[in-house]
C-alpha cells in the first residue's frame, strides 16, 4: 500500500550530544542529568521543528549507545566473549555488542522517557528508532552451527514480544513512526558479504531466515492506529559495508517477500553498483533512501543529489520515496561523526531535497544538465531581472510555490497601459533619469498618496466638496508640461 501519512524520515534518530549534556553526565549527578536530558530533548525537538523536518525525535540523548534503550531496561544482557563474525562484517563496534538472555524480561518501559518531553513540546509527528529483535539476538552471538542459529531465533522471538508491547504503548501515546534498525542485514544480502561469511563457516541463508523471522514477529498481533507506521532500517553509520560487488538477487528477494513493514530504509550511494536493486522492490513499499552521507562532514551538492533521485521518483512516484541520511550522527554518545554545525547543515540538506513536490521540477532531459550549461554564453549573474522572470534555483523548497504565487499576483493586479516615450519633463524625473510620481498637482497628473490624503476634502455635513482643489497650471508657470503619454503618473 502507498504511504498516506505524507511525512518522510529525515534522519535516523541519533544526534550529536550537546557539550553541556556531556559535561553533566560526566559529573555523575543523577538528578542534574535527568533534568539536563529533558531540557536537551525539548531543545532539539524545537530545532528540528524550525528546520521544518516533518518528524522529530529526542536525538537519543538518554542513550549511551544506540542499543542502550534495550540494554538498560531488560534484564540479563551480558558482555560478549569470543568472535562474532556477522557483527564484524557489519562493522558494529565491540562496545555495542551484548549477549542475550534466554528469557528476556523488561524492568519497565523502554522509550517512555525519551518521547515524553518531545510529545509535550512540539505538535509534530514523533518517531523513535529501536534495535530490532533479530539484531539484538545475533549481534553478540557467534552463530556457530545450526544450534547457534536456532538459539538466536528463539531469543529473537522472545525479544520481539518485549518490543511489540513497547511499540503498542508508543503508538497509543501518539508516536507516529517506529523504525526497527538491523544493520546486520547488508553482509547477508551482498555478494561480498555472503562470500566472507561462508568462508568462516556460517550458514548464510539460515542466519538470514532466522533474523527475518525474529524481526517480522514484532508485527504479529500488533495493535496500533491506522496512521501508525513501522519500518525496517538497514543503515547504521554511513555507507553500508560489503556492497562493492553488489547485492545477491535471491537474498534480496528473501528479504522483500512477505514483507510486513511499511517502510524500508537503505543507503543510496552515488555508485549505482553499490545500491540495493530497487527494481526488485514491489510498488507500495515506501523506500527511505539515504542520500545524505553522515560519514563525511562536508555537505553534498544539492544538484548531485537531485540527479541521483529524480529517476527513482519518476519511476516509483513521490508517495513511495522518502529522503534521509544514511545513518545516525552519533550511534555512541562518545563517538560523534561530526560537529553540531556540520550536523545542522546535513539535516538542512535533507529538508531541501526530501520532498520532490517542494522543488521546481525540470524536464527529464534537462535534469542532468547544469544550469550554467543550459544557457550558452552566460557568464556571471548578468543584469537583474524581474522576480517574475528571474530563475529560481531548482533545489529551492519553495521554488514552485513562489513562481505560482507571483504569477497569480500579477494576473490579479490590473495593469496600467503605458505608451510613448519616457517623460521629457525633467522636473518629474529622478536624478538617475527614471520617471517618478508627479507631485506638482497639475491637470492631467495624479498626485502621490500623501498628496491625495492631504488634499482630500472634509466629509463633515454642510461642506461642499471641491475635488480636485487645485487649478490647472498654465504652461507659463515655469514648469514644462508632460506629454500625454507620460509615465510620471505611474
Amino acid at each position: 500500500m502507498a504511504d498516506d501519512h505524507k511525512y518522510h524520515i529525515d534522519h535516523h534518530g541519533s544526534l550529536v550530544r550537546p557539550a553541556g549534556l556531556l559535561a553533566v553526565r560526566a559529573s555523575g549527578d543523577a538528578g542534574a542529568l535527568a533534568a539536563a536530558e529533558t531540557e536537551a530533548a525539548a531543545s532539539v525537538s524545537h530545532a528540528l521543528r524550525r528546520l521544518t523536518l516533518s518528524a522529530v525525535g529526542d536525538g537519543q540523548f538518554r542513550r549511551e549507545h544506540f542499543e542502550s534503550v534495550v540494554y538498560d531496561h531488560v534484564d540479563g544482557f551480558g558482555p560478549v566473549s569470543g568472535t562474532q563474525p556477522l557483527a564484524d562484517a557489519a562493522g558494529i563496534p565491540a562496545a555495542r555488542r551484548r549477549t542475550v538472555p534466554d528469557d528476556a524480561q523488561p524492568t519497565g518501559r523502554l522509550a517512555e522517557a525519551e518521547v515524553a518531553p518531545v510529545l509535550a513540546t512540539v505538535d509534530r509527528p514523533v518517531f523513535v528508532q529501536l534495535p530490532s529483535p533479530g539484531y539484538l539476538a545475533a549481534v553478540g552471538s557467534a552463530l556457530a552451527g545450526s544450534a547457534g542459529v536456532d538459539a538466536a531465533r528463539a531469543r529473537g522471538t522472545a525479544l520481539a514480544a518485549v518490543l511489540r508491547a513497547e511499540i503498542q504503548a508508543l503508538a497509543a501515546a501518539g508516536v507516529a513512526y517506529v523504525a526497527l534498525a538491523n544493520p546486520l542485514y547488508p553482509p547477508l544480502l551482498t555478494v561480498a558479504g555472503r562470500e566472507r561469511l561462508t568462508a568462516v563457516g556460517l550458514d548464510v541463508d539460515a542466519v538470514l531466515t532466522a533474523l527475518l523471522e525474529a524481526d517480522r514477529a514484532v508485527m504479529a498481533g500488533l495493535t496500533a492506529p491506522d496512521t501508525f507506521r513501522l519500518g525496517l532500517d538497514l543503515a547504521d553509520t554511513g555507507p553500508l559495508p560489503t556492497t562493492e560487488r553488489g547485492y545477491d538477487p535471491a537474498a534480496v528477494d528473501t528479504l522483500l517477500d512477505e514483507n510486513p513493514f511499511h517502510r524500508l530504509c537503505v543507503d543510496f550511494p552515488a555508485d549505482p553498483a553499490a545500491r540495493l536493486p530497487l527494481e526488485r522492490v514491489k510498488p507500495g513499499l515506501v523506500l527511505s533512501l539515504g542520500v545524505v552521507d553522515v560519514s563525511v562532514p562536508a555537505a553534498e551538492a544539492v544538484e548531485d543529489l537531485l540527479v541521483r533521485l529524480d529517476p527513482v521518483i519518476d519511476e516509483r512516484t513521490e508517495e513511495d520515496v522518502a529522503i534521509a541520511t544514511n545513518g545516525g550522527f552519533a550511534q555512541s554518545a562518545a563517538s560523534p561523526l561530526m560537529t553540531e554545525d556540520a550536523q545542522h547543515a546535513k539535516l538542512r540538506l535533507v529538508e531541501t531535497v526530501r520532498h520532490p513536490r517542494r522543488r521546481a521540477r525540470r524536464p527529464a532531459g534537462d535534469r542532468a544538465v547544469p544550469r550554467a550549461a543550459a544557457r550558452p554564453g552566460a557568464q556571471g549573474r548578468g543584469p537583474r531581472r524581474s522576480v517574475l522572470t528571474r530563475p529560481v534555483p531548482a533545489h529551492s523548497r519553495h521554488a514552485l510555490g513562489l513562481r505560482e504565487h507571483l504569477r497569480g499576483s500579477a494576473a490579479r493586479r490590473p495593469r496600467r497601459r503605458l505608451g510613448g516615450a519616457p517623460s521629457a519633463c525633467v522636473s518629474h524625473q529622478s536624478s538617475r533619469g527614471k520617471p517618478r510620481r508627479c507631485r506638482a498637482g497639475r491637470a492631467g497628473h495624479r498626485p502621490g498618496r500623501s498628496a491625495r490624503r492631504a488634499r482630500r476634502p472634509s466629509r463633515r455635513p454642510g461642506r461642499r466638496s471641491t475635488w480636485p482643489p487645485w487649478p490647472a497650471a498654465p504652461p507659463s508657470a515655469g514648469i514644462l508640461p508632460c506629454p500625454p503619454a507620460s509615465r510620471c503618473s505611474r
